[in-house]
């Protein structure tokens, strides 16, 4: 069984508050008070990390549950374990150290204003939280000379057999500015996955008519990422961030085609105003399953139309009343709004009856403010 499914594991995310965002967390908050509110000497880095009630590097570093193992597949199948860390291990190790002790968190924050840094504090990633290890690596990219400065110094004030186990623990976290370069690019790819569960996230909001172009528009962005890192390494991976993302690829095609291939989120998709048929006329964006999908949401439309039709008494709009929504203030589109945009109608419904014609001609006209227009009339007594 997958640890990730023991009754522990389980408890343990149900914890965590529905949308809750790691870096304004209680425990980060109040490290970056400490950061804000503590006096440091102009030039000090802090202490040195010798002091004889610390922990030692290796206990730390060898703490059961905390350290990220390489991956199976990065080892040769009968050899040794490789110790070598990658980018995105190093960075956890390194929140691992600072974040083991009192006194290196107190280390770390002497760095950080010493380098007259943005008072952010360390965050270390958890597996059972979303997005955890995007924060992580994001933090470390905006904390990245403390980050630095903190190894370069691991060894300082030390003698003996600690001084020797601090510089061997300094050489595997040093970090390199071509793995500083890789991380900058993993971020900007995984804050479309973050987006994308944020969005997913928020209760009493549908989601079920964005899974589709959620799912075209996060392969999209591998795909484009995994081209464009492939034209500057050429043959060569040198991080393994290539394999990664084509890896990334094929697990995301397998729930995509599980996902068209569901009659629910098809037609809840058609159903959207903001998307209807015309949404999957896009090539660029659904490439040779758009036409199939097109076909089969109307075949799905016909179906229920004439389903309805037959159960219920047909109520429609007076001819030529338009329901366009008031004129409102523009905002911010939200995730879900963003996935909308898509090429104007063009196929002939002559054939269709009325009311399908209505709707596919534009009689019933989107608009992104429409959420916080039904949100707000289930409330007939809203705050001020």
């Amino acid at each position: 069984m997958d640890s990730l499914e023991s009754d522990d594991m389980y408890a343990a995310v149900k914890s965590f508050e529905e949308g809750e965002v790691i870096e304004n967390s209680a425990e980060v908050l109040e490290e970056e008070g400490r950061l804000r509110s503590e006096d440091c000497p102009p030039g000090h880095s802090g202490p040195p990390d010798n002091f004889d009630d610390d922990l030692s590097d290796l206990e730390v570093y060898e703490q059961p549950g905390d350290s990220i193992s390489p991956q199976p597949s990065q080892r040769t199948p009968g050899s040794e374990p490789n110790n070598t860390l990658n980018c995105v291990q190093k960075v956890h190790e390194i929140a691992v150290h600072i974040t083991s002790s009192a006194k290196r968190r107190k280390r770390m924050r002497n760095i950080i204003r010493a380098l007259k840094l943005e008072p952010r504090a360390v965050i270390k990633s958890v597996r059972v939280r979303w997005n955890s290890i995007l924060a992580e690596i994001r933090r470390a990219l905006l904390l990245k000379p403390a980050f630095n400065q903190y190894v370069a110094t691991l060894d300082e004030g030390k003698t003996g057999k600690q001084q020797t186990a601090a510089r061997a623990l300094k050489k595997k976290l040093t970090i390199k500015d071509e793995e500083w370069d890789i991380m900058d690019e993993l971020v900007k790819i995984l804050e479309y996955f973050e987006s994308a569960t944020r969005a997913f996230s928020v209760r009493g909001r549908t989601s079920l008519h964005s899974v589709l172009s959620t799912y075209a528009l996060l392969r999209s962005k591998l795909f484009e990422a995994r081209n464009r890192l492939s034209a500057l390494f050429e043959s060569e991976d040198p991080f393994g961030i290539i394999e990664a993302l084509a890896a990334g690829e094929r697990k995301l095609e397998k729930y995509f085609e599980m996902a068209k291939d569901n009659d629910l989120t098809l037609i809840a998709s058609i159903l959207h105003p903001g998307m209807r048929l015309a949404h999957f006329r896009d090539t660029k964006r659904w490439g040779s399953s758009g036409p199939l999908l097109t076909e089969r949401g109307q075949k799905l439309l016909e179906f229920l139309y004439e389903d309805y039709r037959l159960d219920s008494q047909e109520t429609m709009s007076p001819a030529g009343q338009s329901t366009e929504l008031p004129g409102t203030l523009p905002a911010q589109k939200s995730w879900l709004d963003s996935l909308l945009d898509s090429p104007s109608e063009t196929i002939n419904f002559a054939l269709y009856p009325e009311e399908l014609r209505d709707y596919f001609d534009g009689r019933y006209r989107y608009n992104d403010k429409l959420n916080e227009i039904v949100l707000g009339a289930r409330d007939p007594f809203p705050g001020p």
